[in-house]
């Protein structure tokens, strides 16, 4: 059968023919390995994350010949008590497994190798390991080899891709119900030219109707096709197919996602080159665009076999493949849509003989989770980013802090809670208080702490003003969730000795004998003017170097007044008049400043309303004491 083919072949390879581009270097997001089985397993993995983030991977047992479904009791699978459950024992059975959730349950396709048969699989729970799961025996007539691929739609029954080695074709299999057993599938053969689909991928487009990356080879070169379904099962002949690369040899291993705008994206390999390539579908249908051809988005060595692809909830393609030429694990995390390359970044996942097959996925925080063959340890391993950074809930309350004293410290301990290190930043105290508040020291910075450990901030608080302080602490890391902060507070107190009363000149003290020599009259310090605003108070005065500020709030009136004032009482003179000035105001914030250019400032912090400020000026020429009240705003 010859389907209805658009093609504007000469349009397109004038398109197509553009120069490689090496992708640019950007941060990458952290993945970290682990091993889930290995004794020859984790051979053509898929996988499906499920709402409770916990992968379900099936992947084939080469030492036994059977089909296994893994189970992570975790979201990283990091605990090393995962669930494995074998679930078709049949002798060669589940080579190519590809699965999909159907009513929040795992089908999975795959090659029956001893009859070259196609079977579909339907699990009666996440981990396969009950009773109940269905095995059936889809296709017997055809040779299936290469591939198989798999997709639901909204229906919840099964449409599946894969090659018929008989007539070297692309088939399609339509399922009549969740567990394709009713033995009345069905079958259609969607392209015949030249060997199709050997490899291939199917999803669902936005109409709710199978879309096919595939690819055919002819002559030698093997070229990207792209196939619109116009009904459930790709039956109608009348299928839309439209070529998407014929530059070289071309379209080894295609995979596709379907993004929320409808325009299918495919990543694959080129023979030609061996480079990873990715296809922007222009539309629904993959028509050929010219101003926007295939990327090759990595031209370094031998990459790009067997790629998997994911699209992130901004529209972006995640891409993970192999790097033959090193034997790594590569993902690639697109800046765009398109892949365009220039702003996408590319880092090794796992150096260790690893990547050969993968399936990637977006686990529960939008963050790429890969399942993947390991040849270093000859078995399946999940590489996933899972970071929590926790600390205990509430305010850190550093207490109560003489103004006048030194700095108190406190430590606040983090915790790596999630399923992977965290790896933190620099951490930073913000807010208006800010001088009264810092990191001194600690362990987080910098550096990665593991699942279960944790790591310290050690803080200091010095403030320089009565009352209550607050700001805010930040602690950045790798944690999607985004920095941990806490809030940071203290009280400021002030226990020294009262004020200078208004009006007070300390004694000036005896000069020392000695001989009269002529001098230079210098002239005392004198206060120009005294002013407060936007929390700042500002002295202006001449021939001064320093001066000594005192700021006290009236005490107001009550009981505590009446009593300190009756103390005073036995006093007399100038010893009560000085005794009534430290009842009647309280000191609040004392500070000595230098001046220059004649001008020198005090941070009031959250010092506010009507206050007595005692400036003592010191200078060559001696000292002078001036006491003003103030609005202080």
């Amino acid at each position: 059968m010859t389907p209805r083919t658009v093609v504007r072949r000469a349009l397109l390879v004038a398109a197509l023919t553009v120069p490689a581009v090496l992708p640019a270097a950007a941060s990458a997001t952290t993945l970290w390995p682990a091993t889930l089985q290995a004794s020859n397993t984790g051979m053509w993995p898929s996988m499906v994350i499920p709402a409770d983030g916990r992968p379900v991977i099936a992947h084939y047992d080469a030492a036994n010949g059977r089909l296994l479904v893994s189970r992570c009791n975790d979201r990283a699978c990091r605990g090393g008590d995962e669930a494995v459950s074998a679930l078709d024992t049949a002798a060669q059975t589940g080579r190519a497994s590809a699965m999909v959730l159907s009513g929040h349950l795992p089908v999975i396709a795959y090659q029956y190798l001893t009859g070259n048969d196609l079977r579909v699989a339907r699990c009666n729970d996440l981990a396969c390991a009950g009773t109940g799961d269905t095995v059936e025996t889809v296709d017997s007539a055809s040779m299936v080899i290469g591939a198989t691929s798999i997709a639901v739609p909204a229906d919840g029954f099964p449409v599946i891709s894969y090659f018929d080695a008989v007539g070297s074709d692309l088939k399609v299999m339509k399922c009549n119900d969740t567990a394709c057993a009713g033995a009345n599938e069905t079958i259609t053969t969607v392209f015949s030219t030249g060997t199709a689909g050997l490899q291939s991928a199917i999803a669902i487009g936005h109409d709710g109707k199978p879309v096919i990356a595939f690819n055919v080879t002819s002559a030698g070169d093997s070229d990207l096709w792209f196939m619109r379904c116009n009904d459930a099962a790709c039956a109608g002949a009348d299928e839309t197919v439209m070529p998407v690369d014929t530059t070289g040899d071309v379209g080894d291993a295609p995979a596709m996602a379907v993004p929320a705008d409808g325009r299918p994206v495919i990543s694959y390999h080129s023979d030609g080159t061996d480079h990873l390539k990715v296809a922007r579908c222009s539309d629904a249908s993959c028509t050929p665009d010219p101003g926007h051809p295939p990327q090759t988005v990595d031209a370094t060595g031998n990459v790009g076999d067997h790629s998997a692809i994911a699209v992130t909830a901004a529209g972006n393609p995640v891409i993970s493949y192999h790097d033959t030429a090193n034997g790594d694990l590569k993902l690639l995390e697109c800046n765009d849509a398109a892949c365009t390359p220039g702003g996408n970044t590319m880092s090794v996942v796992d150096a260790d003989g690893a990547g050969s097959a993968s399936s990637i996925a977006l686990g529960f925080n939008g963050r790429p989770v890969i399942a993947y063959r390991s040849d270093t340890v000859s078995g399946l391993r999940v590489a996933a980013s899972d970071p929590v950074a926790a600390a205990p809930a509430g305010a850190v309350d550093m207490g109560s802090v003489d103004a006048a004293a030194g700095a108190a410290t406190a430590t606040l301990t983090v915790t790596s809670s999630g399923g992977t290190p965290v790896t933190f930043g620099t951490p930073s105290v913000t807010g208006a208080d800010t001088p009264a508040f810092s990191v001194t020291g600690g362990t987080c910075a910098g550096k990665p702490v593991n699942a279960g450990a944790t790591c310290t901030v050690t803080l200091a608080f010095d403030p320089d003003e009565v009352g209550t302080v607050t700001d805010t602490l930040t602690i950045p890391s790798d944690d999607p969730a985004g920095a941990l902060t806490r809030t940071l507070t203290g009280e400021g107190t002030f226990t020294g000795a009262a004020p200078t009363p208004p009006g007070y000149d300390p004694p000036a003290s005896a000069p020392a004998p000695g001989p009269t020599v002529p001098s230079t009259p210098v002239a005392a310090p004198a206060l120009s003017a005294l002013t407060a605003a936007r929390g700042l108070l500002t002295v202006r005065a001449t021939d001064a170097t320093t001066a000594a500020l005192t700021v006290a709030a009236k005490r107001p009136r009550g009981a505590a007044l009446t009593r300190a004032l009756a103390a005073c009482a036995g006093k007399r003179g100038a010893a009560r008049t000085r005794c009534a000035d430290a009842a009647r105001w309280t000191t609040v914030k004392r500070r000595t400043v230098a001046f220059t250019a004649g001008i020198a400032t005090l941070r009031l912090g959250k010092v506010r309303g009507t206050h007595r400020v005692t400036v003592t000026l010191t200078g060559p020429g001696g000292t002078a004491t001036v006491t003003r009240t103030l609005r202080l705003r």
